[in-house]
């Protein structure tokens, strides 16, 4: 399968969640699936789903929250606690070393200023929660002040490190959570598959027979939206953050 084949539009998750959400034969299958691992917030309302290890205010994020007037679901952010930092990840790399960004300088350049928070030679392959600041202070909890920030309050979040509290490896977490994506809300996301070695073999050796598993299991696709447009979803800018956050780092 190639990774561009898993997406749909924005439009087409709209029409495509409200049949769904009226087909209670796919709903039970998707129940009995999920069992005790589908969370309590989903039963409520379908939504608009971001995934990331923790939540925190860069432009990719804000983009999400731009986008969402589109698709009128509300946002949820589907965390990973469990998920281990590695210093091969240039996104996760970005959330111990944030960028700033200042605006343009007579050049049209980028005006940036960056900010270390964590030690990352302690941090490597720690999980998040396990991970503090480079004060002492707790990294999701930082992140997590931050955003609020930005935005007044914390968007809704939930663990989905659930999805493997019986020790299930990164296969059996996703194929979880692509079904949750099935009529429980659209997940907005970019999976690469050409930038660094890790993540290029993760998204083949995880995400698409994930993927796979789902469409063959329960005859739908996962509702998947390109979070990113694909054509500069590889721009680091959307790892920075606006510069007026800077001068909160030194209050946490």
């Amino acid at each position: 399968m190639n990774l561009d084949e898993i997406y749909i539009t924005i439009e087409e998750a709209k029409k495509e969640l409200v049949k769904r959400q009226k087909d209670l034969n796919l709903i039970r299958k998707v129940e009995e699936f999920l069992g005790e691992s589908l969370p309590d917030i989903f039963k409520k309302e379908p939504r608009a789903i971001l995934s990331r290890g923790v939540l925190t205010p860069n432009y990719e994020t804000n983009y999400f929250l731009d986008v969402l007037d589109l698709i009128e679901l509300r946002p949820i952010c589907a965390e990973f606690h469990s998920d281990k930092f590695c210093c091969q990840n240039k996104d996760k790399v970005h959330l111990g070393k944030l960028v700033f960004l200042h605006g343009l300088n007579k050049k049209n350049e980028h005006v940036t200023t960056k900010k270390i928070i964590i030690d990352f030679t302690y941090s490597e392959k720690k999980s998040y929660k396990e991970m503090n600041t480079i004060k002492d202070k707790s990294f999701i909890e930082f992140h997590h002040f931050l955003y609020k920030k930005q935005y007044k309050e914390l968007m809704d979040v939930f663990d989905f490190s659930l999805f493997k509290k019986n020790g299930e490896n990164a296969l059996e977490v996703y194929k979880k959570f692509f079904s949750l994506c099935l009529v429980y809300g659209v997940l907005f996301e970019n999976f690469i598959a050409k930038d660094t070695e890790h993540e290029k073999r993760f998204t083949e050796d995880v995400v698409l027979p994930a993927y796979e598993f789902v469409l063959d299991k329960f005859k739908k696709k996962p509702l998947i939206v390109p979070l990113l447009p694909l054509k500069n979803e590889e721009k680091e800018v959307w790892m920075w953050y606006p510069g007026h956050l800077e001068k909160e780092v030194d209050i946490f």
